[in-house]
């Protein structure tokens, strides 16, 4: 599984996968990055000298994984209701989303043997879709 740091392979990344970089001139100057999904989004992916940081939370890596850089995707596209059905605080944690995206493949499991039509099935599916169609380039 390949890795990544915070270079300029993980910012084309970002950038191809519709982040624009926000960096302020004094941060700039200092070799730090900053790339959100809009301008004056809240959420935030921040290059720290060599921690990747995902803001607000702060919770950060040195190295990511290729299924940890999907977690951060899926926080960023999903909306903050859906994402508090991975981590009930909805505050973003690597540890949190692996744990999340597990229980909910588990509870659709249940709901299909028992052959179950639910809103709450719906959203799973809707959810784990989601987080199956994100590709790292």
């Amino acid at each position: 599984m390949r890795e990544f740091i915070a270079d300029l392979r993980l910012e084309k990344i970002l950038l191809d996968k519709g982040f624009i970089e926000t960096t302020s001139e004094r941060n700039k100057i200092k070799g730090k990055k900053s790339f959100k999904l809009s301008k004056n989004a809240q959420k935030e992916i921040y290059f720290d000298y060599i921690n990747i940081k995902i803001l607000p939370s702060g919770n950060s890596r040195i190295k990511m994984t290729e299924e940890e850089l999907k977690y951060v995707f899926l926080y960023f596209e999903l909306t903050s209701i859906d994402f508090k059905e991975l981590v009930y605080d909805g505050e973003f944690d690597f540890e949190n989303v692996r744990k999340g995206i597990n229980s909910l493949k588990k509870e659709l499991k249940l709901h299909e043997e028992l052959n179950c039509r639910f809103r709450r099935k719906n959203k799973i599916e809707r959810i784990l879709k989601r987080y199956n169609e994100i590709s790292i380039s």
